[in-house]
């Protein structure tokens, strides 16, 4: 605080520092604040871990509300919706993850387990295709295999699960398919 400062036209201002709060501790904007939706992912993730689908849904919701393309709430909030039976609303995220992200053969594998578990086998089978086409994974030949075989086609289902058998596993989720896979090969066989 020295003289000399007014000597160059300035004029004295006094600031005051304030902090506003509501008693809930929620944000007066009534979106979550940008800088916190790494935090609210990670809270998102361990509601799922607990079955509190939802708690994680609506942060999920949050995510999405703030930024509507934001690839890992749509990722994580389709399984939630299945899991809560609204497969409308799932497809339709798992839709737009598709549209945002068409390179990506998870996007598809998304959209097929998706149209799969809301028995939507025909847009299940052209998911599963195209995951496929981009870099198939054992799982995809599974999966296409149940959309043919809901689809009544049995000969195409026989020939994308025998691609799973004939594979050999490179870990537990892989030797799981195949044990899938032969019991549904067993039940085509029966019926």
């Amino acid at each position: 605080n020295e003289p000399y400062k007014y000597s160059y036209g300035a004029t004295e201002r006094f600031l005051k520092s304030i902090t506003v709060q509501t008693l809930s501790r929620k944000n007066l904007h009534e979106k979550i604040d940008p800088l916190s939706i790494e935090e609210v992912l990670d809270s998102c993730t361990d509601y799922m871990k607990s079955r509190q689908w939802h708690k994680a849904e609506a942060g999920y919701r949050q995510v999405l509300e703030l930024e509507p393309d934001h690839p890992l709430a749509l990722t994580r909030l389709t399984p939630v919706l299945l899991q809560s039976r609204q497969f409308a609303e799932a497809q339709r995220l798992a839709r737009r993850y598709v549209d945002n992200h068409a390179a990506d053969p998870n996007a598809w594998r998304l959209l097929g387990n998706t149209c799969l578990t809301s028995r939507a086998f025909a847009e299940a089978e052209a998911a599963y295709r195209k995951a496929l086409e981009l870099d198939g994974t054992l799982a995809d030949h599974f999966c296409l295999g149940c959309a043919l075989q809901n689809q009544h086609r049995h000969t195409e289902a026989i020939n994308e699960l025998m691609i799973v058998m004939s594979a050999r596993p490179a870990n537990s989720q892989e030797a799981s398919l195949q044990k899938n896979a032969k019991q549904l090969l067993s039940q085509m066989a029966h019926a």
